[in-house]
């Protein structure tokens, strides 16, 4: 009795290993209380018909919902003999065990000499050319000197996203999480072969919230990586070993970072970096929530901080950059949190006004994340897709500048909400009759002329074979409009060509401004992280 509670509580995370007492496991009195517990406790509140005894790793012998009352399965057929059933489920989870396929890095001599080759052949110089270069490999290596003590434990990121199968749009929304080996060298560290794809989540909507029931195989693997390990053998030396495994950082857009973190990326506390100081505005008349509070980053004597105001708000920008919160620190503001998982048919989400005495609402829920011992040790556990950024900034950029219609960020709404904030008083809407309002040119309005040069310049651009894709098929010259630009696209465009041509097009200030937002993404290379630390280690995304 006493041995098939302890096997449930490991299997509900109650108990570890480590903390295990010989004598109260033996003591079968306490075995017993304790299952006179789980037949009584509630599975999750408001459960009237199901108890955590039942139900032991999330319904898995369920027939019906519990939450929304929905059979398990499609379509129940039976044979005519009606002694065989098919039965056709409502929703597969596919699951690839990520262990198996970490120890099948070490079964070739030189995959597996490659696997080590970020402690016995990467260059330490200083320069940041490998992801064990970075401040947020050190700092894990130095909170946990045991596991980097073996060269062959294996650091992954995991990157999560959704797409289409079969490149339609019109099939089932599916989203992977995709572990990434980063002891490799960079020169195969993201090479697709080596991306491990480890669950496939299928649709037809986003599993929001709900991921964290998706994601438990995966974290049940890998806790018993970084705890136990599994035993391997290792080609290029000719030895076994155990190999442990750690996620060091999760990539993802920043829709997707609310979903796998549970932390707020959208109203009026959407910065997951600055929390609950978040600066943000809400545009009445755009219905947007615009942050304006980015010249608090800025250096001290910088001169955007005292002068020229009337670009920004107005006032004279004295505050200092916000602290992010500490792993520590977000693990305690979400310990108590309580999540109940699915949704109900018959109940529409609802969404409750803050009041302003209430307070700021920065986390969701609890991210199931934390069930890794060593997550709020992190210092970057969640980064941006900087790809994804780049390209809503390019067509941001391009849409204004073109004046695509219901792209434009350069609007009547917008105007009407510089002239509401009391700034830009020259881009001000002008009434010039019953309900009609003439909008001032700004300085990055082009005329129809020079839109026709924007296009033209794009249209003659030829690169060399496997540089980038051949975007002119992309450019419309008589509609004066640019569509169906990829990521890569946008990249090249922003980075590369853009500059050139707004020289041609654009005043010289204007111009200026985004050939300096070019130069920006330019030197990041892609990078999300901040390698510049000013607050040792509360220096962490939350």
């Amino acid at each position: 009795m006493a041995g098939m509670i302890r096997d449930m509580r490991h299997a509900e995370g109650d108990i570890s290993d480590d903390n295990e007492d010989p004598s109260e496991n033996d003591d079968e009195s306490a075995a017993i209380k304790q299952l006179v517990d789980l037949n009584t406790e509630k599975l999750y509140p408001g459960s009237s018909g199901f108890s955590k005894l039942r139900f032991m790793k999330k319904y898995k012998d369920a027939e019906i919902c519990p939450i929304c009352e929905t059979s398990r399965w499609k379509s129940v057929k039976k044979k005519p003999d009606g002694r065989h059933v098919h039965k056709v489920p409502r929703k597969v989870l596919r699951y690839f065990p990520i262990s198996k396929r970490l120890q099948r890095l070490f079964i070739s001599s030189k995959s597996a000499a490659d696997c080590m080759w970020h402690d016995e052949g990467r260059t330490r110089d200083g320069l940041l050319r490998h992801p064990a270069d970075s401040p947020a490999w050190k700092h894990f290596d130095s909170s946990h000197p045991k596991f980097s003590a073996d060269t062959h434990n294996i650091r992954l990121i995991v990157a999560t996203d959704g797409f289409n199968p079969f490149r339609s749009m019109n099939c089932s929304y599916r989203i992977w999480p995709v572990a990434i080996p980063v002891n490799l060298p960079p020169w195969l560290c993201m090479k697709q072969p080596n991306f491990m794809l480890s669950l496939l989540i299928p649709g037809p909507k986003s599993p929001g919230a709900d991921i964290d029931v998706f994601l438990e195989p995966l974290l049940d693997d890998l806790e018993l990586l970084f705890e136990k390990g599994v035993r391997t053998y290792d080609a290029s030396k000719k030895e076994f070993f155990q190999l442990h495994a750690a996620v060091l950082s999760t990539i993802t857009d920043l829709p997707c970072m609310s979903t796998l973190a549970g932390c707020a990326t959208s109203g009026e506390f959407g910065c997951p970096k600055c929390h609950s100081l978040t600066c943000s505005l809400r545009l009445n008349k755009g219905m947007k929530t615009c942050y304006m509070g980015h010249r608090r980053f800025l250096d001290e004597n910088h001169p955007f901080r005292t002068t020229q105001t009337e670009f920004f708000d107005g006032e004279v920008e004295s505050r200092t950059a916000p602290v992010p919160l500490t792993g520590d620190e977000v693990d305690a503001l979400t310990k108590n949190m309580e999540t109940v998982f699915g949704k109900h048919p018959s109940k529409k989400p609802t969404t409750k006004k803050r009041k302003p005495e209430d307070p700021p609402i920065i986390h969701k829920r609890r991210s199931i994340w934390f069930r890794l011992r060593y997550w709020k040790d992190l210092l970057q556990p969640h980064n941006l897709d900087a790809i994804h950024i780049e390209k809503n900034v390019c067509d941001n950029i391009v849409n204004t500048l073109l004046g695509i219609d219901r792209k434009t960020k350069d609007n009547y709404s917008s105007r009407q909400d510089l002239e509401v904030l009391g700034i830009r008083e020259a881009l001000h809407p002008v009434p010039v009759g019953d309900d009609l309002f003439d909008l001032p040119s700004a300085p990055y309005t082009l005329s129809p002329e020079l839109k026709k040069l924007f296009c033209l310049i794009l249209k003659a651009v030829k690169f060399p074979a496997g540089y980038a894709s051949d975007i002119r098929k992309n450019v419309h010259v008589k509609e004066k409009k640019i569509v169906r630009l990829k990521s890569h696209d946008n990249h090249i465009l922003l980075q590369y060509l853009l500059p050139l041509i707004v020289r041609k097009t654009l005043p010289e200030g204007v111009a200026a401004a985004l050939i300096r937002v070019s130069t920006f993404f330019k030197k990041k290379k892609f990078s999300c992280h901040s390698h510049k630390r000013h607050g040792g280690s509360r220096e962490r995304n939350s």
